[in-house]
């Protein structure tokens, strides 16, 4: 089955992670990857926030839930700052890797970095 099908007939999270998940050589970060890069293209294509994200976000102190419970805070932000959400996904994601990198120069958090304290 063609990718692009994939996606017109699975439409739901579970579903398209089920049906990626029996191609050869996919497994679970495949997946999460292929997902998140298809979010906002395919209906189905909203995998949960990278936990690695998410911690750079509350790392750096961005915003919450806010008023909508519908709309996840990262989109929120990403739509107030015009960024494209999956790029401000996998920043998060990257600042997180960097930042428990040896190596790494000071936090950008300066001295508020919780992992200082």
């Amino acid at each position: 089955m063609r990718a692009a099908l994939i996606g017109q007939r699975f439409t739901t999270y579970p579903a398209l992670r089920a049906a990626l998940d029996v191609l050869p050589g996919w497994g679970p970060v495949a997946i999460q990857l292929f997902l998140r890069e298809l979010r906002g293209v395919w209906p189905g294509a909203q995998p949960p926030l990278d936990p690695r994200a998410e911690y750079a976000a509350r790392h750096l102190g961005l915003p919450g839930p806010g008023p909508d419970p519908d709309v996840p805070p990262l989109a929120q932000l990403a739509a107030e700052s015009h960024t494209d959400p999956r790029d401000l996904e996998s920043g998060l994601v990257r600042l997180t890797l960097a930042h428990h990198h040896r190596g790494m120069g000071p936090c950008p958090g300066g001295d508020r970095c919780v992992l200082l304290t």
